[in-house]
């Protein structure tokens, strides 16, 4: 079987457009787990926090009470 040259450059053309959306949804994906992994990162700095303000300040009380 034989293809002419415009059918091999249109079966070229889809496959690009199809590789293209395709790297458009795994960009949208990426953004979307690096948007989750931040909020993440920040909420366990946050509680991280407040456990060490919380341990410092039972740590204090516990001295100051002897």
């Amino acid at each position: 079987m034989s293809l002419t040259n415009k059918e091999i450059m249109d079966e070229i053309k889809s496959l690009r457009d199809e590789r293209k959306e395709d790297h458009k949804d795994l960009q949208n994906e990426l953004k979307e787990l690096k948007k989750e992994f931040y909020l993440f990162k920040g909420k366990a700095f946050g509680f991280i926090s407040l456990l060490s303000v919380g341990f410092n300040l039972a740590f204090n009380y516990f001295i100051t009470k002897k």
